[in-house]
């Protein structure tokens, strides 16, 4: 029930009682003598088979059919808490039922509202090697990956500043580069959402896959492991995303552009040029001969986040990083109301609405960067 965030039941008498149930109402999860979970319903009920809850689910259609006769058991989409051992409270009836015990109902509903407005911090300082062992997912509400080139370039430089000094003189020094904001839980792929962090992160990737293609296609690392990029994927605008990062990663270094149309390929292309410019600049000057092995190895055990893992509604994950965040794009009004809505809508089970609201997000977007002036001469603006 808790790793999938389903109330399952059996039983004909149960799946009638569940089939009273509607979207919003407080359920309560007992091991049998005791209540150890509280949630609140966010789907109409249906067979099990129709969530999607892994590979698991076929595995189960044998068992299933053999342990209850009426076929598949009941099931709804519940939004979970575990009590705590001091929450807990004896309740000895164990099959699916409506309370109607206006004590035990009014101590859930308590509850239920203690914990859902509770909220979880942990910080952990971590360097990009520990990014690399961890799974990365940009969540629908955020907006696209938008750094431009005079954003790119510092953050490049930067590294390379801490690399060689800025005088390119002095031994390599730990980069911290700010701190990135993710879910504690992972998702059903084993994902962490990003809630703060999504142009820093996206642009070491585009780095780490730049040198992959730069070095490792002609066997320079020698023995060397190949470069491991970050784990990233993002659902940002009904996939187009995904697909701009999925044609850079399909990319060969000759097939770089400075494509206005995807920002993932653009600022590949200006990395790449970046990297050439630096590295030509500094072949006389630098104490030391440029080693790819030394700058992969410097950025993966030297470059310093703190990440912050929040376990917490979108609305309360919200508030934390308005609190916490001073190094990334600060968020418009309309990132906001996307996300106030898409929680609302994800509370209802109607998140699928919310692809309509992001197409349209989408087409603002496309036509903002259509429409969008350059110009600030005013005889051209007037003209």
């Amino acid at each position: 029930f808790l790793q999938h965030n389903l109330f399952i039941v059996g039983g004909e008498k149960a799946r009638k009682d569940v089939l009273k149930t509607e979207i919003g109402d407080l359920v309560a999860l007992a091991d049998g003598t005791t209540i150890v979970g509280v949630g609140k319903i966010t789907s109409s009920p249906t067979e099990l088979k129709n969530f999607n809850i892994g590979d698991k689910i076929e595995s189960y259609h044998k068992d299933i059919q053999e342990s209850f006769t009426e076929g598949w058991p009941m099931a709804v989409r519940t939004r979970f808490f575990r009590l705590n051992k001091e929450d807990q409270f004896r309740y000895n009836r164990g099959e699916f039922h409506g309370v109607n015990n206006g004590d035990v109902r009014k101590k859930i509903e308590e509850l239920y509202q203690v914990y859902d407005n509770q909220f979880d911090i942990k910080a952990k300082s971590w360097c990009l090697e520990n990014v690399l062992e961890h799974k990365f997912e940009i969540p629908v509400y955020q907006r696209p990956y938008s750094w431009n080139k005079e954003q790119v370039e510092k953050f490049i430089n930067d590294i390379f500043n801490n690399y060689w000094g800025f005088h390119r003189d002095s031994l390599p020094e730990p980069m911290f580069i700010g701190t990135m904001q993710i879910s504690h839980k992972t998702n059903k792929n084993g994902y962490h959402e990003v809630t703060d962090g999504q142009q820093r992160l996206t642009t070491l990737l585009i780095l780490l896959y730049i040198l992959n293609k730069r070095y490792n296609e002609f066997n320079i690392l020698n023995n060397y492991k190949s470069v491991k990029l970050i784990q990233l994927q993002t659902r940002v605008n009904n996939g187009s995303q995904q697909k701009f990062l999925d044609q850079l990663l399909d990319s060969s270094l000759d097939e770089l552009s400075a494509d206005p149309t995807n920002k993932y390929i653009q600022n590949a292309f200006f990395i790449n040029s970046l990297l050439t410019d630096i590295l030509e600049t500094n072949k006389e000057s630098c104490f030391e001969t440029f080693i790819i092995k030394n700058f992969i190895e410097y950025l993966r055990e030297q470059i310093k986040f703190v990440v912050i893992m929040i376990n917490a509604g979108l609305s309360k994950t919200l508030q934390i990083f308005d609190t916490i965040n001073t190094a990334g794009l600060s968020l418009a009004g309309s990132d906001i109301f996307k996300i106030r809505m898409y929680e609302y809508l994800t509370n209802n089970n109607v998140e699928n609405a919310f692809d309509r609201i992001n197409e349209i997000y989408k087409t603002i977007e496309e036509n903002n960067e259509r429409y969008r002036s350059k110009e600030s001469d005013i005889n051209q603006i007037l003209s």
